[in-house]
């Protein structure tokens, strides 16, 4: 049996269709037949791990009780979670308990990871040594597998080319493993074609991250600034090691393969307090599939095709579509029909919450978009009669931008604290689309007596909120607050930007509402459909 393992994975090697069928349960049985019988002491263990009778098998990396954190707080209960690069199985095991159905990917039979080349050095020989130690690891994995008594699957293969018959997962897991990658965009555009939900990826946080990047008054911390730096250290670690990633530059790869909503958090395992500092990025799908394209010679040299060039410039109404960068600001993608197409679900669901209220455009006189962006949802109010249209945000561009390509509204900036340059009472209706989302909690409760000044008695107030849907995104620590009724921000000294991320209990904004003399018209648990899956509330001023 030992015999056609090999040679099964020899041939997958050579012409890598051959390498399709290794979820069949029988294949499956032949690999746990051949790696049965492994003592412990025959494998490596790259994770520690405690078996049944209290043993502690050592590791280089000790995640116990820190596996949450390193996942990012996502919740894989009930998921099928496809993880790359599992070594001998220290988030597998985790998974699998919380109640994943876990698929582990990883190299397979007779190779090892790619080898950085460094003069000098015998990679043939570094190659040879390090093959063991893949298969010891590997072996770990099925060790603890019939040891700890549970189930999970094994697939083995290159992660620049995934075999085509995985199937779909809900989650895809990134554990330490891109820094190891030649080409780690090509990897997570091979997990994100079979993704439904979620990306998460962990790795090694930089000493010195980029500095945040100025682009067109867009702040976007290090993914511009310096994407990957190419820095493997001396030999022998530095063999292994080829890129130092930034958070940043692996939020943006997420981004371009539609994965465009992020939380990045930092940590340090307990059990290791000489580890590095980690971060974890988890990015939610936000648009479909993107293939990798297929580039001929002969169309290498080519420009761009008129008609796309024209997309990027106008859309089906005739209004112009903000630059790449503004898009991504509003939207988590620069993909022009996601930003058309949330801008206009938004605007429904507004329109939709004020016919609850007994309320139609007409009525409202003034109108304010308060964090406007550039435009995503004023441009659905072109063509209303009988509304003044104003539109303010804190990113100076985006906001000028949209000044010269939707001229009928106005549209000012306004300082990250307040005040709103507009009187008392001017609105009939103010909306905050995915605004207090990105606020800390000192600055709530002042943005909404600020919004109900500039909103007249009996005015309108439309906001959306990260509600009980997203405490999947949060740490057990903070998912026990939020179960306390207390808001949860992440990234508090980053106010105003995407990477501050502020989650809302229903009912302390309940209480929130209360106190600033407001009343709550309608709440709908996850109805804000241009923000996808956050809570929407409508507000009413009182007096």
């Amino acid at each position: 049996m030992s015999h056609g393992i090999d040679a099964f994975y020899a041939a997958a090697a050579a012409a890598p269709e051959r390498g399709l069928g290794q979820l069949d349960p029988a294949f499956q049985r032949a690999l746990a037949e051949y790696h049965l019988g492994l003592t412990a002491e025959a494998c490596e263990f790259h994770h520690a791990a405690v078996l049944p009778d209290g043993r502690v098998l050592a590791g280089a990396w000790d995640l116990r009780g820190h596996e949450d954190a390193y996942l990012g707080g996502l919740d894989v209960a009930g998921r099928r979670v496809l993880e790359l690069g599992a070594a001998n199985g220290g988030l597998t095991w985790h998974m699998a308990r919380a109640g994943a159905r876990v698929v582990a990917f990883d190299v397979p039979p007779c190779r090892t990871l790619e080898l950085v080349p460094h003069p000098g050095v015998d990679l043939a020989r570094v190659a040879a040594a390090s093959t063991q130690s893949v298969a010891r690891i590997r072996g770990g994995w099925w060790f603890l597998r019939r040891a700890l008594g549970l189930e999970a699957a094994a697939v083995y293969g290159d992660f620049s080319a995934l075999p085509s018959d995985l199937g779909e997962f809900d989650v895809a897991v990134f554990g330490l493993l891109l820094l190891h990658l030649s080409n780690p965009f090509r990897a997570l555009q091979q997990a994100a074609t079979v993704t439904r939900e979620a990306i998460v990826v962990t790795d090694v946080a930089q000493a010195a991250e980029a500095p945040v990047a100025q682009m067109a008054g867009f702040q976007y911390a290090a993914a511009f600034a310096a994407p990957m730096v190419f820095a493997p250290t001396r030999p022998p670690a530095g063999i292994f090691h080829w890129w130092g990633l930034s958070a940043g530059a692996v939020a943006h790869m997420l981004s371009l393969l539609g994965f465009g909503e992020t939380r990045i958090t930092t940590h340090r395992p307990e059990r290791m307090p000489d580890a590095p500092d980690l971060f974890t990025v988890v990015a939610m799908r936000t648009s479909g599939t993107v293939a990798m394209p297929t580039v001929r010679a002969a169309d290498a040299a080519a420009p761009a095709a008129g008609p796309e060039v024209a997309r990027e410039e106008a859309a089906s109404d005739g209004l112009p579509l903000p630059p790449p960068w503004a898009r991504l600001l509003t939207s988590g993608t620069d993909d022009p029909e996601v930003f058309l197409r949330l801008g206009a679900r938004a605007h429904a669901a507004l329109l939709d919450s004020l016919a609850v209220a007994g309320t139609e455009p007409r009525m409202l006189g003034r109108i304010l978009d308060f964090g406007c962006g550039a435009g995503r949802v004023m441009r659905y109010w072109h063509g209303f009669e009988g509304v003044e249209l104003h539109g303010s945000d804190i990113v100076g561009d985006a906001v000028a931008w949209a000044a010269g390509a939707l001229p009928f509204a106005r549209f000012a900036t306004n300082p990250l604290a307040g005040p709103l340059g507009y009187e008392d009472g001017m609105f009939g209706l103010v909306y905050a689309l995915s605004v207090f989302t990105h606020l800390p909690v000192a600055m709530q409760r002042p943005w909404m007596m600020e919004l109900l000044r500039v909103l007249r008695p009996g005015g309108l107030l439309y906001l959306t909120t990260h509600g009980d849907y997203y405490v999947r995104h949060l740490g057990d620590e903070q998912r026990r607050a939020f179960a306390r009724g207390e808001p949860v921000v992440v990234e508090a000294a980053r106010a105003g930007s995407n990477w501050c991320g502020a989650y809302h209990p229903p009912s302390w904004m309940e209480r929130l509402i209360a106190s600033c003399d407001a009343e709550r018209v309608e709440f709908v648990a996850r109805g804000a459909r241009g923000n996808p899956e956050q809570d929407s509330w409508l507000v009413r001023k009182r007096g």
